[in-house]
């Protein structure tokens, strides 16, 4: 922020015989050597200091008011006088108003305002005029290469050096006209210099200017000429391979006591504090260094296109935000409270070290990680912490408190040794610019520069650019990829989750025995959640097999003889042993290979997800030549799985991942052509293998092809001309009501978009009929659905922004939260209510008639108001134990979180990676993909899409990348967010957990294939059918669902009751829906 940087320029120009006025030829061919030499000093004096002097004295500071005038008026500067007069002076000549007396030094001007040219004039004033005297030139100069990108463009501001350069020309005998000239190279040395050239960089343009203005030069001083393009080469060439820190004298670095293999990066809590300071300072450092001084304009930073218009500062405030998160994700990550207080007792010195190297900014990233709400909830480790340590954690935070907009940090970074690097904390400089941004306008009302404005960003600006940023550590690059490329856990709700868990599993198991189930997990788990974002693996090791195959013998078959044929029941596992085998389908009534499986392929798994259906195949497997296949009994396997979770994790992954490639494939494979060798094949059999030609599998093929050249779904005016044109009424919302609820002949007459406020909040409607008041919410797999009858509620009440229905049964009280129009919704609900409550409901049960209903009776019940057609499982109690129970999904939930969105924000980006499961709680999102450069829209998911309204799981099952991005396409759209870092942490503590969770995603994308295959297109989700998927090599499974025109046999589920009451009027937590769904 030197101020003197530039005056102390001139003075050495002034005091070289060059520029007397007395050898103006002499001058002039020294002209570009002069130039050249003090852009160079002062750009090395402007990059050495850091702290300006604002209080240079000046000689006209001491003179009296007689003096001052005297001297304006022996240097034609009579103008400038009303400017010093008394105050409340108005007639200010127009050439002296763009000044203002100085606030503090007397006898001295500040600049108010300009246009452009009039600020470039004193941009060049020459070195010796009089007008200098009194404004701070160097200053003024500073401010203009920090802020000039905001007021003009670089094309433009060349164009006026130009100009002044060539009337310049026209004086050049004379000395003032050699003097501005002698200027104008000087700036030009400057602009080059001061950021490497970056302006010139890829302008093409300002490229085309320059080489006019140096040829122009080179007419009157060819070596002048010359020295600027050098300039500009040699600067262009610093830019584009930036000078190091020169790391060759530093010390050798320590980054732990133990030894560890060459290229392996130990655990944080191996590492010294001192090196790991060095790296992570490094790591900020080298990025710093490269912010140019327009990236703080306009809050460029904040904005959507900020990596567009603030590169090189994203990347700084971004690696600010990884640092800290990586502290605390390396602190979460620990299982034990001991490794905890070790970690947090490491991240405290390594923060005391970053102080101690004047890295402010590194301080505050481990002050705001150790802060963190997450962290804080480790009760048990901070306990652990001694108090001197504690200390010096507040020392810490003291240090870098924002009260007094960051007061303690300011006079610690002006009174640091100047000499030595420095990292700012960011946060206070992009604070004061944001201050000025919002106070202050660019110009004035005239279309004029505001400079009061300029020379306070300039001011914050500087403060950053000018800073020495190069420090003398060793860098050791695999531990500064190893944070940068981390895998970082940075949604506060779900850490906090996590912290919970931690300790309250650890008071509960004991800090020995959570440890042990940790390293338990790490050895058996399918995949690290927590860790990274690859696909993990996904076959069954050979010793899971082993246990799988106790007691199995292998059968042989011969070529071309059928294993498992198509519509023929399944309740078998396969394994082949050896050999290959055929994957045939019959399409119009002819046989088509569609894969080939060979050793160590399984099939019929499919057959292990809903086993009550006894599904029939949907492809033939037929031996390709001689095979071996060993054939297990699928309940005698899932007796293995109960003693085995981690096998149950895999095998069930397994089957989601299937299921999800099967699912993309109908969507958007076509089917290939029919085969006549298939089926001469199958003819060949004779009576060892009956014909293919049997099965009663059949689909279309023009069926198959209509269904793979369809969209990936339906819109919703599609859906609705469908249903218009075929005139079903079947379909229509009071049908769907009344079937949802187990009414008859209900007709709603409002549906309100709400939440559900129980031990868990959950989203979805309250439906409003003549009768009833139906409640329908989910969150994953978590449901509640109940008919209230208005006869049943005593009240309707409001409280803040809940409505609050209030039962016959004492103590009895539900709340509702979230809707668009609280009070609207209050008033229509309690209307309805009052003019019903006197009626009793049609088609359903007084309350007081089945209140002898037990807890249990009361929830199947309720269960079994689901679709009867639509229905996916979702937890344990509803008679499938290979489903979450509710107990389990009260544990899942307790980490999701629910994010509103604005229309048109981007919740998944193409080609991002993730691992987490997203569910759409309200509103509506689109599918977009680019093609061909364009963003073409696929498809849309709103709350009448016929599924769970899931999207994201196949990247949460492979680590792909989602193939297309999801956009909101309404305000107030809510999503519920699981992460896949705290469904790993959970698993720690619950390895039984895992294998039900998956079969849950299996049991929904089963669902969804059975729409698909039927001619229900369902939306398709990014990261589901939509996702990058590796080919699986072979088939999938070979079931499905029996025959549409079969009758669906439901199973009644049990259920957790919100309220453990029993009452039948009370809302319940349902085991969701019958078990109908694809195998």
């Amino acid at each position: 922020m030197s101020k003197g940087a530039f005056s102390a320029v001139a003075k050495s120009a002034t005091e070289s015989p060059t520029t007397s006025a007395a050898s103006s030829s002499s001058a002039a061919n020294n002209k570009g050597t002069l130039g050249r030499q003090a852009s160079v000093a002062a750009l090395q004096l402007l990059r050495s200091s850091t702290v300006a002097d604002k209080n240079t004295n000046r000689r006209v500071m001491n003179w009296s008011k007689q003096q001052l005038f005297y001297w304006l008026e022996s240097n034609e500067l009579d103008y400038l006088k009303p400017l010093f007069s008394a105050e409340g002076e108005t007639n200010i000549p127009s050439e002296a108003s763009m000044f203002e007396k100085h606030d503090i030094k007397s006898n001295m001007l500040s600049i108010k305002f300009g246009s452009p040219e009039k600020l470039v004039d004193l941009l060049v004033t020459a070195k010796d005029a009089a007008v200098r005297e009194l404004f701070e030139y160097d200053e003024f100069v500073r401010d203009w290469f920090m802020t000039y990108h905001i007021f003009v463009k670089p094309e433009e501001f060349l164009r006026l050096l130009k100009n002044k350069y060539t009337s310049a020309l026209e004086d050049y005998e004379e000395e003032e006209g050699a003097e501005i000239i002698e200027s104008v190279l000087h700036i030009m040395h400057l602009w080059v210099d001061l950021e490497k050239g970056a302006d010139f960089e890829n302008n093409s343009d300002l490229m085309k200017l320059f080489d006019e203005f140096v040829d122009l030069v080179g007419k009157k001083n060819p070596k002048a000429s010359g020295e600027l393009k050098d300039s500009l080469a040699a600067a262009l060439d610093s830019l584009r391979n930036p000078i190091e820190p020169d790391s060759h004298n530093a010390p050798a670095p320590q980054l732990t006591k133990k030894k560890f293999p060459p290229g392996v990066v130990p655990p944080v809590t191996e590492m010294e504090p001192l090196e790991l300071a060095k790296q992570m300072t490094l790591m900020e450092a080298q990025l710093l260094r490269k912010v140019r001084a327009k990236e703080f304009h306009g809050t460029a930073w904040a904005k959507k296109d900020a990596e567009t218009r603030a590169p090189n500062l994203t990347k700084v405030i971004n690696i600010s935000n990884q640092l800290s998160n990586w502290m605390i994700t390396e602190i979460l990550k620990l299982g034990t409270v001991g490794e905890m207080a070790e970690a947090i007792i490491k991240f405290i010195r390594v923060g005391k070290h970053m102080v101690q190297m004047n890295n402010f900014s590194g301080a505050m990233e481990v002050a705001t990680a150790l802060n963190n709400s997450a962290i804080g909830k480790l009760k048990a480790a901070w306990a652990a912490i001694p108090p001197k340590t504690k200390s010096e954690l507040d020392e810490l935070n003291e240090l870098t408190s924002p009260l007094g907009h960051y007061k303690n940090y300011r006079a610690a970074f002006a009174n640091r040794d100047a000499e030595l690097p420095c990292l700012p904390i960011l946060a206070a400089t992009l604070s004061d610019l944001n201050g000025f941004e919002e106070v202050f306008s660019n110009n004035m009302p005239d279309g004029s520069v505001n400079w009061k404005k300029m020379s306070r960003l300039a001011d914050r600006i500087w403060e950053n650019v000018s800073l020495n940023c190069m420090y003398n550590f060793k860098p050791l690059k695999e531990v500064m990829d190893y944070i940068e490329s981390a895998f970082v856990w940075r949604e506060s709700a779900t850490t906090c989750a996590i912290a919970d868990l931690r300790m309250k599993e650890i008071a509960k198991q004991g800090d020995k025995a959570a440890q042990d189930r940790r390293i338990r997990r790490k050895s058996t788990s399918v995949s690290n959640l927590a860790d990274q974002l690859d696909a993990p693996k996904e076959d069954l090791s050979e010793r899971d097999w082993q246990i799988l195959l106790t007691g199995s013998q292998p059968k042989k078959f011969k070529a071309n003889q059928v294993i498992l044929k198509a519509g023929a029941p399944n309740e078998h596992l396969f394994r082949v042993k050896s050999g290959k085998v055929k994957v045939m389908k019959e399409i119009e009534g002819q046989e088509v290979h569609v894969a080939t499986m060979g050793e160590n392929a399984m099939f019929g798994e499919v057959s292990m997800l809903l086993r009550s259906q006894k599904g029939s195949a949907t492809a033939s497997i037929v031996a390709e030549g001689e095979v071996e296949i060993y054939q297990l009994q699928i309940e005698f396997v899932l007796q293995l799985l109960e003693a085995h979770p981690h096998i149950a994790e895999k095998l069930n992954r397994i089957l989601a991942i299937k299921l999800a490639r099967r699912l993309r494939e109908v969507g958007t494979k076509k089917p290939p052509p029919p085969s006549s060798s298939a089926g001469s094949e199958s003819q060949a059999q004779g009576a060892a293998s009956p014909s293919l030609k049997d099965s009663k599998s059949k689909r279309a093929l023009k069926k198959e092809a209509t269904e793979s050249s369809a969209p990936l779904e339906s819109t919703p005016e599609e859906e609705k001309r469908a249903k218009d044109s075929t005139g079903d009424k079947s379909d229509s919302p009071d049908a769907k009501f009344n079937k949802m609820f187990k009414l008859d002949g209900e007709v709603i007459i409002r549906e309100i978009e709400c939440s559900f406020k129980g031990s868990i909040t959950m989203h979805g409607s309250l439906f409003v009929s003549q009768n009833y008041l139906g409640a329908n919410f989910s969150m994953f797999g978590f449901k509640m659905r109940e008919a209230l009858p208005f006869s049943s509620i005593k009240d309707i009440k409001k409280s803040k922004k809940n409505i609050n229905i209030v039962l016959n049964e004492e103590g009895k009280v539900f709340s509702f939260t979230g809707f668009g129009d609280y009070e609207d919704a209050f008033q229509f609900i309690r209307s309805i209510w009052k003019h019903q409550s006197g009626q009793k409901p049609s088609g359903a049960t007084s309350p007081k008639a089945s209140s002898s209903s037990t807890k249990k009776d009361k929830s199947a019940e309720s269960a079994a108001a689901a679709d009867d057609d639509e229905a996916t499982p979702t937890t344990g109690d509803s008679g499938n134990k290979w489903l979450p129970s509710v107990e389990d999904w009260d544990l899942i939930l307790k980490g999701a979180r629910t994010v509103t969105y604005r229309k048109d924000d981007v919740v998944i980006r193409e080609g991002e990676q993730f691992r987490r499961i997203f569910q759409l709680a309200r509103g509506e999102c689109r599918f977009e993909k680019i093609i061909d450069g364009k963003s073409k829209v696929l498809g849309k998911m709103g709350k009448d899409s016929k599924d769970d309204n899931l999207f994201g799981e196949i990247s949460f099952l492979e680590g792909g990348r989602a193939s297309a991005s999801v956009v909101c396409d309404k305000d107030d759209t809510q999503i519920a967010i699981i992460e896949g870092y705290f469904l790993e942490i959970l698993f720690e503590y619950y390895p039984d957990l895992p294998g039900r969770f998956y079969h849950y995603l299996a049991a929904v994308l089963s669902k969804r294939l059975k729409q698909r295959e039927s001619g229900n297109t369902a939306p398709a989700p990014v990261g589901g059918s939509k996702d990058t998927l590796k080919e699986s090599g072979g088939a999938s499974d070979a079931e499905k669902p029996k025959d549409k025109e079969k009758k669906h046999k439901k199973k009644k589920s049990s259920a957790k009751e919100l309220n453990k009451s029993g009452s039948s009027s009370t809302l319940s937590v349902s085991a969701s829906e019958d078990e109908e769904s694809a195998q």
